[in-house]
């Protein structure tokens, strides 16, 4: 059964869009410039890998049904045109909206890029280089991965010379510990944060690794479809750290390469010098000004967090906010959230 907080949530919503809440608050906010951003895609209804994933791989039919609304009711712009809008004080269009993908994953070619295509919409991608660069898988799904597969048991791992019990005896007690070791991982050092994950893969005696029985919606991007998306000048690129880093976890050198290797590699083969950036984690405390002044020498053209909101012609380019899209959203939740209620509620309910 659902917890009552979720099922107090959908009726707040419900009601909402019920009275037109959304239409009074979309044009409210229709001078301001909203950031969506999403992951991945599948076009599997029940994946079995996509319960691991917090939801991070939208059905690929909600997407299509998502930019066809957004094509109708937003001027969908590209992050460039906001950039050089902000940097040179020009007003932005009406009911502007930008969509961002971060990390680079398959999908965001083979099921997203079409209908991006067709309708006509631009996007941004923040790639994770060595993701598409060495096929290195993301370290969060390294974790989701190793847990999903775990035969159903207790488990005990080594933390800092402590046990970590980990009760995996069903899909749920997996979930619920797989939060908790996403959790610590964020918080330890990022020299530490390999070998953590390499430990729980041995412990569980799974890894994801690159082959034919790799589940798809873990595959990387490759360069020559990347290029192919730029080459149509509907998709640019961003930069999104080298190894998906937690910046505020990383010693200054570790930072340095984070940043700059991920820029080099990105220049090298897409032949683009002035590259966005997109945080890892995102949230306040994935980020400061030693991370920002650092993406600025690097000539970073601006950076997006993963703080809810709106923006506008006041909004720091290096704490730009964005909104989060995934596939546990309905129809109504979505169009409420792209109307500004969820900031709305964040502001003055604090839940």
């Amino acid at each position: 059964m659902p917890p009552v907080k979720i099922i107090t949530k959908k009726i707040i919503y419900k009601l909402s869009y019920y009275f037109q809440i959304h239409r009074f608050l979309r044009n409210l906010n229709k001078n301001k410039v909203q950031i969506l951003f999403y992951h991945g895609f599948s076009n599997e209804k029940n994946n079995f890998f996509s319960k691991f994933s917090d939801s991070k791989h939208l059905q690929i039919k909600k997407f299509h049904s998502q930019m066809k609304y957004l094509k109708n009711k937003y001027n969908i712009i590209s992050l460039k045109q906001f950039v050089d809008s902000h940097k040179n004080g020009k007003k932005f269009p009406l009911y502007s909206l930008i969509i961002t993908m971060d990390d680079g994953y398959l999908s965001n070619y083979s099921l997203a890029y079409p209908i991006l295509k067709k309708l006509n919409i631009p996007a941004t991608i923040f790639l994770t280089t060595s993701f598409v660069n060495q096929k290195e898988f993301l370290w969060m799904d390294r974790v989701e991965y190793a847990l999903a597969l775990a035969r159903p048991n207790h488990y005990r791992l080594n933390v800092h010379d402590q046990k970590l019990l980990l009760d995996l005896r069903n899909d749920d007690l997996k979930l619920k510990s797989l939060k908790k070791i996403k959790s610590l991982i964020k918080s330890e050092p990022q020299g530490l944060r390999l070998k953590f994950i390499a430990e729980l893969e041995s412990l569980l005696k799974n890894k994801l690794t690159l082959n034919e029985k790799t589940p798809e919606i873990y595959l990387p991007l490759d360069w020559h479809q990347v290029q192919k998306m730029v080459e149509k000048e509907l998709v640019s690129i961003g930069g999104h750290t080298h190894t998906h880093a937690i910046l505020t976890k990383c010693s200054p050198k570790e930072l340095k390469k984070e940043l700059s290797l991920a820029k080099k590699i990105i220049e090298k083969n897409i032949k683009i010098k002035l590259l966005p950036f997109a945080y890892p984690n995102g949230t306040v405390k994935d980020f400061n000004k030693q991370i920002q002044s650092y993406l600025k020498q690097l000539n970073y053209s601006c950076a997006l967090t993963t703080m809810s909101g709106f923006n506008n012609k006041k909004t720091d380019l290096f704490e730009l906010r964005r909104i989060a899209v995934d596939d546990r959203m309905d129809w109504i939740e979505f169009i409420m959230n792209i109307s500004g209620f969820r900031y709305l509620l964040l502001r003055l309910l604090k839940i």
